[in-house]
């Protein structure tokens, strides 16, 4: 056990209540807030002040199956434009590991063209019709 706590979002599977909880490593919840669905944010998640209400908590932790992980759409323009600034630089990112490797896939490919062909002229210097250098005088071994 690390003690490490999770804090996400729950919906009740019947009433559509929005809980933002907070879970240790086992699943079980410690804190928990009522929220209302329009302004749930994951953005705000850190900040929520959740409380270890009894009630809350315990209705979760005795019916876990009546509610699911919810993810809330943020509608916050701030948000939104700093989310697509850490996707923007993750796809850069991406692209560049891209191009690293197929730089690199370039290359093991032009040695391993160069490699056949090496092999290609053993092999056809292995099987050609000339005599080897040991019978060369025309002499027979000799037993």
């Amino acid at each position: 056990m690390t003690g490490e706590l999770f804090r996400g979002f729950l919906k009740h599977k019947i009433y559509g209540t929005v809980v933002a909880v907070e879970r240790d490593e086992t699943g079980i919840v410690l804190a928990a807030m009522e929220v209302h669905e329009a302004i749930a944010c994951r953005h705000r998640l850190a900040g929520y002040p959740l409380s270890p209400d009894v009630n809350v908590c315990a209705e979760i932790n005795a019916h876990p199956r009546d509610f699911e992980s919810f993810e809330p759409v943020c509608v916050d323009a701030a948000h939104l434009l700093a989310d697509i600034g850490v996707a923007e630089k993750a796809a850069q990112a991406a692209e560049v590991d891209w191009q690293r490797a197929h730089a690199h896939a370039k290359a093991l490919k032009e040695t391993f063209e160069e490699q056949t062909a090496a092999l290609r002229q053993i092999v056809r210097a292995s099987t050609s019709p000339t005599t080897l250098p040991l019978f060369s005088d025309g002499a027979a071994p000799s037993a």
